[in-house]
């Protein structure tokens, strides 16, 4: 019990969407967890440099290093595919996150109102793809310590 009230304290101080996440799939995360409790530590890591560019607040290069995080777990998730399915699951997060970098840049040219307002639409858009790139990631991280 101990166990999983640190491994919810660790989880939800990430950020906003990860509480979220961590709400809708805890006996997941919960199983994968009690599976590999190293685990725990690798993605601890992982959510709380989310966690403080998610603080930092919508600035493009905010959303560009909360991209680049995301990526880091992509690649992982594309070099430990073990079969079709998972590659292009992990082209399909590759090019989500092309396209909101390039939103990025294009929001960058906007008057400061329509800018504020479009940078908060990406990173709204951004919390959405954590939530998925991180359980995909939790997942792949799980099956690499346990094969099945």
């Amino acid at each position: 019990m101990a166990r999983n009230r640190k491994a919810i304290t660790i989880l939800t101080s990430a950020a906003p969407v990860v509480i979220e996440m961590v709400r809708k799939y805890w006996p997941l995360i919960e199983s994968k967890l009690r599976e590999n409790p190293e685990l725990l530590h690798t993605v601890q890591g992982q959510l709380h440099r989310l966690s403080e560019l998610r603080h930092a607040g919508n600035t493009p290069q905010a959303l560009r290093d909360r991209i680049a995080i995301l990526r880091e777990q992509v690649a992982y998730l594309r070099a430990s595919a073990d079969d079709g399915g998972e590659v292009r699951r992990a082209a399909l997060f590759s090019k989500q996150l092309d396209n909101l970098e390039a939103s990025i840049r294009v929001t960058e040219a906007a008057t400061a109102h329509h800018k504020t307002k479009d940078l908060r639409h990406i990173s709204q858009n951004l919390d959405r793809m954590t939530e998925k790139v991180v359980l995909a990631f939790i997942d792949e991280k799980s099956q690499d310590s346990y094969p099945q």
